[in-house]
């Protein structure tokens, strides 16, 4: 019995340390993610600018237009389509924790209910007669009351054999 409170509070241990890991993981990865999508937007607002100002200064004539203007566009969707990645990866992420740490609840749950059901002893003898006993006792007593012509217990005390 001591080797199982030792094995219980080991995989006990074991799940908090990995629970415990992968949310350390996770925020890891989320400031790093964060991190990245704020200098991707920055990086994206100084283009934005670039643009603006490249655009003011030879107008939105399409003769000759500069290559680092079209180069410019480029990178700006490029930008774009990683921070939306990345906003896609954080998203999976946290599906996949929560679908972990709902399975580890299942899983505590499951081993609780087995160690519960481990600890029901079998019924002595006397006690399953005992219990066999009170049932053919309900038995009797459920079809007396179900009998519409039985006697009431009075009169049939009174009658005689």
């Amino acid at each position: 019995m001591h080797r199982g409170m030792e094995s219980r509070a080991l995989d006990q241990y074991r799940l908090d340390s990995m629970t415990a890991k992968l949310a350390l993981d996770k925020d890891a990865v989320h400031r790093d993610i964060v991190g990245t999508i704020a200098y991707e937007r920055a990086t994206l607002a100084q283009l934005q600018q670039r643009l603006e100002t490249i655009e003011a200064k030879h107008g939105k004539q399409r003769i000759g237009r500069i290559d680092a203007d079209l180069a410019l566009k480029k990178a700006l969707e490029k930008h774009a389509r990683v921070a939306a990645e990345k906003r896609e990866l954080v998203t999976r992420f946290d599906k996949l924790l929560h679908a972990y740490r709902s399975l580890v609840e299942a899983y505590m749950q499951l081993k609780e209910k087995y160690t519960i059901v481990k600890s029901i002893k079998p019924l002595t003898t006397s006690e399953k007669v005992r219990l066999s006993l009170r049932k053919v006792r309900e038995l009797f007593t459920q079809e007396d009351e179900d009998d519409p012509d039985r006697l009431p217990t009075e009169m049939r005390s009174s009658i005689p054999d």
